[in-house]
């Protein structure tokens, strides 16, 4: 009866079994079926899948570097078109991961979203510089960067990500990266005006955070309905002017809210904010019409 191995016919597997093969050679092997496996597998298996690139990646961090690039050996032009092959089919199957319709398959191919956008950020910052990229990848690779990259989501918990991986798309597509900075700072602006106005409306009376938010989500203005926003900050920055015992920085920072607003760049934010100074004058007066608008 012949040894288990002498039946296996996948030139590959038979590959990975040889005593000869090294290290590097190794791990873009099982990196390779192990995305396929992803692609495929179950909740159950993407578990233990997981698992496994995060132990393949301590090997690839201590048996592979960006040197690898530069080196003219056999060995070492192999195992970079390799690991090319490895990087291409961890995009593909990102895109293709985003692309899902199916519903019932929606929240496990969300899991393996996440799984394999954390890999791709971990091996090109492992094994890649971002001024080695534009040599080395094709332009459209710039597409699976910005799916990384605009998965807020996922950059809210891994913060590393925009760092990492806007390196490398910084160095393939300068514009590219320069919009997606802006957009970034636009969402955020747009996320912490959401949480001022909730802080509002709960009446907190954590003026601190409530002025440091209100100063936050200025360059999101231009962006969404803004008068019920500009009402709040005016009235914010006149609760606490009118403190019995006001608190000095928290003047300051009020009225420079308030200056803010006054001299933004969009009349229409100016307007509100004069309109909500004058309905405060005319409650603290209790006159009506102390000015026609």
């Amino acid at each position: 009866m012949g040894s288990p191995l002498s039946e296996t016919h996948d030139p590959a597997a038979t590959g990975l079994l040889t005593p000869n093969v090294t290290l590097p050679q190794f791990c873009m092997g099982v990196l390779s079926s192990t995305l396929h496996l992803l692609g495929d597998c179950s909740l159950e298996v993407l578990v233990k899948v997981c698992e496994l690139l995060h132990w393949l990646m301590q090997l690839v961090e201590e048996c592979i570097s960006p040197a690898l690039w530069t080196k003219q050996s056999p060995l070492a032009r192999e195992t970079a078109a390799t690991l090319l092959t490895v990087i291409h089919e961890a995009g593909a199957l990102l895109l293709s991961l985003k692309e899902a319709r199916d519903q019932q398959d929606l929240s496990l191919c969300r899991q393996k979203h996440v799984c394999v956008s954390l890999l791709l950020t971990r091996l090109l910052g492992t094994v890649l510089l971002p001024d080695q990229t534009s040599s080395l990848f094709p332009n459209n690779s710039r597409i699976v960067l910005s799916t990384i990259l605009t998965d807020l989501p996922l950059i809210d918990v891994c913060k590393d990500i925009p760092e990492t991986v806007g390196k490398y798309l910084a160095a393939m597509d300068g514009q590219a990266y320069e919009t997606y900075m802006q957009c970034l700072s636009i969402c955020s602006a747009i996320k912490k005006c959401c949480q001022f106005l909730m802080e509002f409306q709960q009446r907190s009376g954590r003026e601190s955070l409530m002025l440091q938010l209100a100063s936050d989500s200025l360059p999101c203005l231009p962006y969404h309905q803004h008068p019920l926003f500009v009402k709040y900050c005016v009235e914010l920055s006149s609760d606490v002017c009118r403190e019995s015992h006001p608190v000095a920085s928290l003047v300051i920072d009020s009225r420079r809210l308030l200056l803010q607003l006054m001299s933004f760049c969009k009349v229409e934010v100016q307007l509100s904010a004069y309109q909500a100074c004058l309905e405060i004058t005319e409650n603290s007066l209790h006159v009506n019409h102390a000015a026609e608008p």
